[in-house]
């Protein structure tokens, strides 16, 4: 009789002795993936519908019109950049100015060419966003967080205007899962893909520096925060600092260069600083400011907290109450909720703490945080909806799945209803505004009219470049008070001096005269006559009305014998104590 054949060596050799910590090879292995995460032929069809959804929902609701003043200087940006004269306005937004630029030897209009950059980030956003979910839960999760996350309001409206925000979703989601690749995996490739991507995206909108940095820096550590050594964590810190770097100095050196200089940009930035971004810190208003910041950040998730809140308290009752044999569920692979920590909360507390945006919008700051504000929500969604089918009767649970799949259509279909109610009253009737005042020409020839405006500034200086147009720019250092006024003219699309430089030199500069030619001044915004704002213009002013040949309504005035410059037309009040009007006989 035969011996019978010993095991296999693999099955009798001793286990390996572990590495010494500091070691070539002392990275432990990567943590195991979610169950059912390996991508298949279903999740590219999957992923293939919501990008064509995203596609044709962003192109039926594209603008026509540049839609606010930041989308003007945009497209300023890519006919002559420069920070100093706020096209753009600082820190400079380089790459996506330049993603412009080349857009618009495609689609000559700027605004066109600018929807067109952001559908491109939206696809991208959609595309992450559906990868992060998919890599941290089940392709039910996945598809619910990109399908929800493509109809959301916010990211629907910012991807039919001509504004950077859909960029910073994309790139926010994208990096995100890059780092969490890296985090399970450190490979060359991963480390240099991450760093390169963002260099970049920090070039599109410099404040994702601030955002993404920990989370870049969490993705040089291994899976569960463990220290690797300082050798591996030098090589890794290379492999992606260097690209990044190169990235950065791609764009951030031309930047500069067109800005004339380091200096110039430095002051230009600085000044963004202290007059918007810092101005309403908490450490300058106080705990006020700090509640003031939580109602704003309310209003950014309005949608969200009506379409998803009442589903995620369903969700959390389900998988908390549950019945004491049935296990509790892992919603996320192992430390997973770590890196989404990293990932959320610096932007979240500098909305909080530092700034929060204006009163009236725009609501892309959000876009930061959507992506995995969905992509969690979907993960906890499923995760209760797959327990409570499981609680039920075999023959149920067919019944259930579908019951479901219909409850989840509900916030897809008012989240969907609310996108195009916001693009409706915001994009399409800013395009109907831009529209009508198209007709100015018609009534008032620019041969003989000015053009006074105040919030509008960016939009007479694009849309109307062959007129003489003054911005009243009022500063209110002193809170609650016009401190002092600044005005400068632009003709041409070209102002007298730049911005940055006029109103870093404050109040007591040379007014400007109101040319003898000009027969008429068109008040562009009515908030200078006095409608919905208290009256800027004085009270000798006579505001007349008149209608242009379409039926759209218009302010004008003639100016004041004896005011000699636009100044003098306007309130004591409306200069600030560090002004005074001028009268004097107008020139010839």
């Amino acid at each position: 009789m035969r011996r019978a054949r010993p095991a296999v060596a693999a099955e009798t050799a001793p286990a390996p002795a572990p590495p010494r910590a500091g070691g070539r090879h002392a990275r432990p292995p990567p943590a195991p993936a979610a169950a059912g995460s390996r991508w298949s032929r279903a999740d590219t069809l999957l992923l293939g519908t919501l990008l064509a959804v995203t596609a044709a929902t962003r192109l039926r609701w594209a603008s026509t019109s540049l839609y606010t003043v930041d989308s003007v200087l945009f497209a300023l940006g890519t006919e002559d950049y420069d920070v100093l004269r706020l096209q753009p306005h600082p820190p400079g937004y380089p790459v996506y100015v330049a993603l412009g630029w080349l857009a618009r030897h495609v689609w000559t209009e700027a605004n066109t060419a600018f929807v067109m950059v952001n559908l491109g980030f939206s696809l991208l956003a959609v595309a992450a966003t559906y990868a992060l979910a998919r890599a941290w839960g089940p392709r039910s999760a996945a598809t619910v967080a990109a399908g929800l996350f493509t109809v959301a309001p916010a990211f629907a409206f910012n991807g039919a205007v001509a504004l950077s925000y859909t960029a910073e979703a994309a790139a926010s989601a994208g990096i995100a899962w890059l780092a969490w690749r890296c985090w399970q995996a450190p490979t060359s490739a991963r480390l240099a893909a991450l760093g390169a991507a963002w260099g970049i995206a920090v070039g599109i909108r410099q404040s994702l520096f601030l955002f993404l940095a920990p989370l870049v820096a969490a993705a040089l550590l291994d899976a569960g925060a463990r220290w690797p050594g300082a050798r591996q964590l030098g090589r890794r810190c290379l492999l992606a600092g260097a690209p990044a770097a190169a990235a950065a100095a791609a764009w951030f050196l031309p930047m500069v260069h067109l800005t004339g200089g380091y200096g110039a940009w430095r002051r230009a930035t600085a000044l963004q600083g202290s007059e918007v971004v810092f101005a309403d810190a908490v450490w300058v208003r106080g705990l006020a400011a700090l509640v003031e910041h939580a109602q704003r950040m309310r209003h950014f998730l309005q949608w969200e907290v009506a379409w998803l809140l009442p589903l995620l308290a369903v969700a959390a009752a389900v998988l908390l109450v549950r019945p004491l044999w049935t296990p509790r569920p892992r919603l996320l692979p192992p430390h997973a909720s770590v890196l989404a920590a990293v990932w959320l909360l610096p932007c979240t507390l500098f909305y909080l703490l530092v700034f929060n945006g204006w009163d009236l919008g725009p609501l892309g700051y959000i876009l930061t945080l959507l992506p995995g504000v969905y992509v969690l929500a979907a993960i906890v969604l499923v995760a209760a909806g797959r327990q409570a089918v499981r609680w039920l009767l075999p023959t149920l649970r067919p019944a259930a799945a579908v019951g479901l799949a219909l409850l989840l259509a509900v916030p897809a279909a008012g989240l969907h209803a609310e996108s195009r109610r916001l693009v409706a009253s915001e994009a399409h009737a800013h395009d109907r505004w831009t529209e009508a005042w198209s007709a100015l020409p018609q009534a008032f020839p620019p041969e003989e009219t000015a053009i006074l405006v105040w919030h509008s500034w960016a939009h007479v200086k694009w849309y109307f470049p062959e007129y003489l147009a003054w911005t009243y720019f009022p500063s209110y250092r002193v809170e609650g008070q016009t401190d002092w006024a600044l005005f400068f003219a632009m003709h041409g699309r070209r102002d007298e001096q730049p911005f940055i430089e006029k109103y870093a030199a404050g109040p007591g500069q040379p007014e400007h005269p109101v040319p003898g030619h000009v027969r008429q001044v068109v008040v562009f915004d009515f908030q200078l006559a006095g409608e919905g704002a208290e009256r800027r213009l004085r009270p000798e002013v006579d505001v007349r009305e008149a209608w242009l040949p379409n039926g759209w309504r218009v302010l004008h005035f003639a100016p004041v014998e004896g005011f000699g410059t636009i100044e003098a037309h306007f309130t004591p009040d409306a200069l600030g104590a560090a002004a005074t009007p001028t009268a004097g006989p107008s020139p010839a």
